[in-house]
């Protein structure tokens, strides 16, 4: 599911430096937030922010870290003639499609981001109904910023399951070549 080794310079090969820029990730989408906030007025920009920083691991675009999620995949019950391709060049359109790991991988995340979703919106639904007894006026003038913040959420929680969870590849020392014959 993972499509680069790096982004951004950070090496992405284990599994600590890709949950390390999730939680930077985060971090950063909090301090925006905490700002915005603060300043308790609405950006210019909100669309285009939505749209950069909800698709920052990919997922939802192909530039990103995590492979796109809506490429043609074919279906299990599918017959389709498959050629053997022994030379080990991959048509432009087939290398993108996500195989049966992958796609195992990619429902499994969603899976677990709606349970952390969940939770996450139990939560929050809960300090706005204790919010709106205490500051109404606050909550007011932030809905749009903390819908901001919600939707980012939303779009990039995937992502980062895949990279939270996703383990450490295989070294290339514990991969042979088997002659032919």
């Amino acid at each position: 599911m993972i499509q680069k080794t790096t982004f951004l310079g950070i090496s992405l090969r284990t599994p600590a430096h890709r949950r390390a820029l999730v939680l930077t990730y985060y971090a950063l989408m909090l301090a925006i937030l905490g700002v915005f906030l603060w300043k308790q007025r609405i950006t210019f920009g909100i669309f285009i922010q939505t749209v950069t920083l909800g698709g920052f691991f990919g997922g939802i675009r192909s530039e990103g870290v995590v492979k796109p999620y809506s490429e043609h995949t074919p279906e299990p019950g599918d017959s389709q003639i498959q050629q053997l391709n022994l030379n080990g060049v991959f048509p432009q359109q087939r290398a993108r499609l996500l195989d049966e790991r992958e796609l195992q991988a990619r429902d499994r995340a969603h899976y677990i981001a709606y349970r952390i979703l969940r939770w996450t919106l139990c939560c929050a639904g809960a300090a706005i109904v204790f919010g709106m007894n205490f500051a109404p006026t606050f909550f007011l003038k932030n809905s749009p910023n903390l819908l901001w913040a919600l939707v980012i959420f939303v779009l990039s929680l995937p992502q980062s399951v895949i990279l939270w969870t996703e383990p450490e590849p295989l070294p290339d020392s514990t991969l042979t070549l088997v002659p032919t014959t």
